[in-house]
């Protein structure tokens, strides 16, 4: 038989920032590599970079007990 455990989690976005401060947002290019890779750009000077997942993205966190 099959249980379903209800559990309180927190939600977070998660950001990626440049060295100058701004705000590092995806190209919209996906490279298909083992695991993939995701190119962001600097929204102040242009900078690029290369993450293991796409910013920003919302997290969650399990912080209570299950509850059936």
């Amino acid at each position: 038989m099959t249980t379903i455990k209800r559990i309180e989690v927190k939600t977070y976005r998660e950001r990626l920032y440049c060295e100058c401060g701004g705000e590092m947002l995806p190209t919209g290019m996906i490279y298909s590599t083992m695991p993939p890779q995701y190119p962001h750009q600097c929204q102040v000077c242009g900078a690029q970079a290369i993450a293991p997942d796409s910013f920003p993205r919302v997290v969650y966190d399990e912080s209570g007990d299950a509850q059936e």
